[in-house]
């Protein structure tokens, strides 16, 4: 099991934006960016203490009755190594899908459940426990 720590720099609804505002709800799109750090880990890819830049494209809806998205993202250990994820969450909890890399990160597959908070308006910070093999 890898725990990882995300804080993102920028929340996915701040600029820039695409709206679609229908019926009470708001969908948003944009780019979310930020760092991976490895807090506690069983396996020689994820190494304690180590870190991943992370990009991601984030689509989603909000309303009243709450909010989901998913966002493909990819986060970086080096030029060469990259490791591929897909989440999903609605309110403050998801799941994210590890679904291979390049380099170190070839062939990795896995999940992570994972939770968020926001710190500020910019900034969000999660934890999440995740299961992989190659």
């Amino acid at each position: 099991m890898v725990e990882l720590l995300k804080p993102w720099h920028r929340l996915c609804w701040i600029s820039p934006i695409r709206t679609n505002k229908r019926a009470l709800s708001l969908s948003f799109a944009g780019p979310a960016e930020g760092a991976i750090v490895i807090t506690q880990t069983s396996g020689a890819q994820f190494a304690t203490d180590g870190h991943m830049e992370m990009t991601c494209v984030v689509q989603g809806r909000a309303s009243a009755t709450g909010m989901s998205m998913e966002a493909p993202c990819t986060a970086s250990a080096s030029m060469h190594d990259a490791l591929y994820l897909v989440s999903k969450r609605s309110g403050s909890t998801g799941r994210t899908e590890l679904v291979g890399g390049t380099g170190m990160y070839r062939g990795i597959v896995g999940a992570c459940d994972y939770e968020v908070s926001s710190v500020s308006p910019e900034v969000v910070v999660g934890t999440a426990t995740c299961a992989w093999q190659r």
